[in-house]
């Protein structure tokens, strides 16, 4: 990783350190996604439904691991034009593919940040 990416990394994450609403983004959905999903998939298993639901649901659980991925790299772009801060990244010596890599290595660690403490919450339920 490039100290540009770097740096704009680290811009993220001051903005992150300082809005409440973001912290809860990043906590709160993913702990609900795990509660909902889990209690449902607990429920279906107790009714004895058949295997291909449950790989139906293992699917959609994982559609939502990419969808929240997908939202991440476009929500941050998104408060680039929304803060106005857009003009500021094209007016710096950044290259296109740096400005490219900066959403998806955004959106990894963020994954990697929720995973965590999401598995070990699953892990302890079951």
């Amino acid at each position: 990783m490039t100290g540009r990416i770097a740096a704009m990394l680290l811009r993220y994450l001051y903005l992150y350190r300082r809005s409440a609403a973001r912290v809860m983004g990043v906590v709160f959905w993913p702990v609900m996604d795990l509660l909902v999903w889990g209690f449902l998939t607990s429920y279906l298993e107790k009714a004895a439904v058949p295997q291909p639901v449950l790989f139906l649901l293992g699917a959609v659980i994982f559609w939502d691991v990419f969808y929240s991925s997908a939202q991440a790299m476009t929500l941050s772009i998104t408060e680039d034009i929304w803060g106005r801060n857009i003009l500021n990244v094209f007016v710096s010596p950044i290259r296109v593919s740096e400005r490219t890599r900066r959403p998806v290595c955004s959106a990894a660690l963020k994954r990697r940040f929720v995973s965590g403490p999401v598995v070990s919450a699953a892990s302890a339920a079951s």
